[in-house]
């Protein structure tokens, strides 16, 4: 071993004729490192290229910056130029209506100064004319100063005058969603007549005797003045339409109205009606005196025609005795005015038109059981007032809108539960029978529903009563649910506090 070692060490190889490794890893050494030194010249040369383009791209964007700058500076120096110029005018406009003005009241001094001028001379000349033209300026002046005192002295008795003629009224016509511009035709319901205004033809209870058809004389006389008054032009129905019948209704005339809407025949529910005081002067607009003439003419053909119908079947002309009326204690409208044997329909034979409020007061058949039990007694009052009769402000266009309102149904009384934080409770006693009540009742919730305000245009209220019912007390929720029923009031039963 130590042999072979000393034959390699001495001549450097493997045997005499082997390929030496010395000289090859030198060259491969330093090949390696010429390629090193290289890449160190490539990454150097890439480095700086590099940084170069970095400073170069610094530079691009600190100029686009500065012309950015510069930009925004331009166009601020155009807007405040602008802003200079129109300030500029605005003070050139200013500076000319100063002008104007001044120039203008150089022109009232020069014509100040004129009349001045002028009286001056007035003034010279009279004072040349001597005393005789003072003498008949102070004639004047007293003259002037006698008319004055006349004139105070008719004002003070006008004055006195007025103050004790009563004051009269003017119908005119509603501005509002619901309002209209048709031509009212005037009908004043008193006590004990009739009056169509302004002519004052006047149409007692025997007019109104017998057969109410379309020739009965109220019927007629409205006919005749819309034909009147379209054959004159005086009203377009294409463009301002038809004319309508204007009840006004005195507290004592509640049967005369009923009375009237029996005899509308032919306006069906085109009309209106207004409630007015006992002492109430209403001015009408003057008469047309021919007018005056063909209704009346019209009235007396219509009353001889309804003679002869009442003569012919005299059985229509001989119905039971006429109720009488008076006007209902709450919110208006009428009720019977002492006892009735039975339920008699309105004068006229019609019930009144569905959405009015002062309807008759339905009274139990003679000899109907009586009290809050008395279920198979109680009507709904939808039959005799119209449906929706409860509703204020319903119109047939008009949107409902509910809100509920709490009711406490007891044995002896309704109460009407506010809303949190209003008014306190409102109680209705109840008599022997619900419907005594009913009148109260529902004039309650209309006060409720004063404090909710407008509900908007083209829409009103519509209540639910939420009503909770004690245990005795439910015959008088029966007799309340069927005594609304139709009125608009919806009634429902709520359980729980």
């Amino acid at each position: 071993m130590r042999s072979s070692r000393a034959a390699i060490e001495r001549n450097g190889s493997f045997g005499t004729g082997g390929v030496s490794l010395f000289p090859f890893l030198a060259v491969l050494i330093c090949t390696m490192g010429a390629l090193i030194l290289l890449l160190v010249l490539i990454a150097r040369n890439a480095r700086s290229q590099a940084v170069h383009a970095a400073l170069v791209s610094s530079d691009a964007s600190e100029l686009n910056e500065k012309l950015e700058a510069e930009l925004e500076l331009v166009r601020w120096r155009i807007e405040q130029l602008h802003a200079s110029r129109a300030a500029a005018e605005e003070e050139v406009a200013d500076a000319r209506l100063k002008l104007g003005q001044i120039e203008d009241h150089g022109r009232q001094l020069s014509a100040r100064l004129a009349q001045l001028e002028s009286a001056w001379a007035d003034l010279q000349t009279l004072a040349a004319g001597g005393a005789v033209r003072v003498e008949a300026l102070t004639k004047e002046l007293a003259a002037i100063e006698a008319q004055i005192a006349a004139a105070e002295q008719e004002l003070a008795a006008a004055r006195a005058e007025a103050a004790g003629r009563r004051g009269s009224y003017a119908v005119v016509p509603y501005e509002g969603p619901h309002g209209t511009r048709r031509q009212p035709i005037y009908i004043e319901c008193r006590g004990d007549a009739i009056v169509l205004q302004p002519e004052k033809i006047v149409l007692t209870e025997a007019d109104f005797d017998g057969p109410l058809g379309p020739g009965n004389p109220l019927d007629v006389a409205l006919r005749a003045r819309r034909e009147y008054l379209l054959e004159r032009g005086r009203i377009d129905p294409s463009a301002s339409g038809e004319p309508y019948p204007l009840l006004l209704v005195r507290p004592d005339g509640i049967a005369a109205y009923y009375a009237a809407r029996a005899a509308m025949k032919s306006w069906e529910s085109e009309f209106g009606y207004e409630l007015i005081g006992e002492d109430w002067k209403l001015a009408f607009p003057p008469a047309d005196p021919q007018l005056a003439a063909q209704i009346a003419r019209a009235v007396d053909a219509a009353r001889v025609r309804q003679s002869r119908l009442a003569s012919a079947v005299p059985r229509l002309s001989t119905a039971e005795p006429r109720p009488k009326y008076r006007a209902a204690p709450y919110r208006g409208g009428a009720v019977l005015d002492g006892p009735t044997v039975s339920e008699p329909p309105p004068i006229g034979g019609m019930p009144p038109r569905a959405g009015e409020r002062d309807a008759l007061e339905s009274t139990p058949p003679a000899g109907a059981e009586t009290g809050p039990s008395a279920g198979a007694a109680v009507r709904p009052l939808a039959d005799k007032r119209g449906v929706d009769w409860g509703l204020p402000d319903a119109a047939r266009s008009s949107v409902a809108i509910t809100r509920p309102i709490r009711v406490d149904c007891h044995a002896d009384r309704l109460v009407i539960v506010p809303e949190r934080g209003l008014a306190a409770a409102k109680e209705i006693s109840l008599g022997p029978t619900t419907e005594e009540s009913i009148e109260q009742f529902v004039s309650s919730v209309w006060e409720v529903m004063e404090t909710w305000g407008i509900a908007g245009r083209g829409m009103h209220w519509r209540p639910v009563l939420n009503v909770r019912v004690d245990a005795e007390a439910e015959g008088r929720f029966a007799d309340l649910k069927t005594l609304l029923d139709k009125s608009g009031l919806d009634v429902r039963r709520k359980d729980g506090p």
